[in-house]
């Protein structure tokens, strides 16, 4: 259930590729799919950290989860590097640095939740370990949410 609940923040990505796609930004609209279904995907097997479930037991190997975690980061990166462009254009012709702000605040965010995974090896019990799986869930699906929510304003005619 957690997999589940963690890889379906990931379907808010819907929202800036269609405003994309209707700004004709295609290779953004191309680089926050392809974010998204990467991230969707490794979330979904995930098993190694976090001490996720993992939702489809076949796919719960070293291997494949180095391979989608190496496309999450990819996906991750190419996004935010598709955008770089029309962000510095919305700054220039809104003179708000507003996004520039949350942006920052939302990758502060992602690094927490990924040092939260370190603390699993603090000698935890099994309750605090729950806890801080629950708590990484629901963080870092905000993280989903506030990074692809950031891309909304830069498809928008400004």
């Amino acid at each position: 259930m957690d997999n589940l609940i963690l890889s379906s923040t990931n379907l808010v990505v819907l929202i800036p590729v269609s405003y994309a796609i209707q700004q004709s930004h295609y290779i953004q609209a191309a680089a926050l799919f392809f974010a998204g279904a990467a991230s969707f995907w490794y979330h979904l097997i995930e098993h190694f950290k976090h001490d996720m479930t993992g939702f489809i037991p076949k796919y719960r190997t070293v291997r494949r989860h180095k391979l989608f975690i190496g496309l999450d980061r990819i996906g991750a990166v190419s996004a935010i590097a598709s955008h770089i462009p029309l962000l510095k254009e919305y700054v220039e012709r809104k003179k708000d640095y507003t996004l520039i702000g949350m942006g920052i605040a939302a990758i502060i965010l992602e690094v927490f939740t990924d040092l939260m995974n370190q603390m699993r090896f603090w000698g935890l019990n099994k309750q605090q370990r729950v806890y801080l799986k629950w708590l990484f869930v629901f963080l870092h699906g905000i993280w989903h949410i506030s990074a692809f929510a950031l891309a909304i304003p830069l498809h928008q005619k400004f």
